[in-house]
């Protein structure tokens, strides 16, 4: 639990009745879960922001998309 997540940005866009969620991410190790949970809970919040945290690895991307994401508590 050091030095886990890389270069990340979190980008949340509201189109349709949907959220999408971007996640711009370059991993080092496996803190995805604490993060999709930091999204979910400032779109409960209904916020639109943008999130960033700093170091390197890999690069990738992740669509979630959630349509009652209440359920998901």
């Amino acid at each position: 639990m050091g030095h886990g997540i890389s270069k990340k940005h979190y980008i949340i866009i509201k189109i349709n009745y949907y959220y999408y969620f971007y996640l711009f991410y370059k991993i080092h190790s496996g803190n995805d879960f604490k993060l999709l949970a930091l999204l979910l809970s400032s779109l409960y919040k209904k916020t639109i922001f943008f999130f960033h945290l700093l170091n390197i690895v890999n690069i990738g991307i992740l669509r979630i998309k959630v349509v009652n994401y209440l359920s998901i508590f």
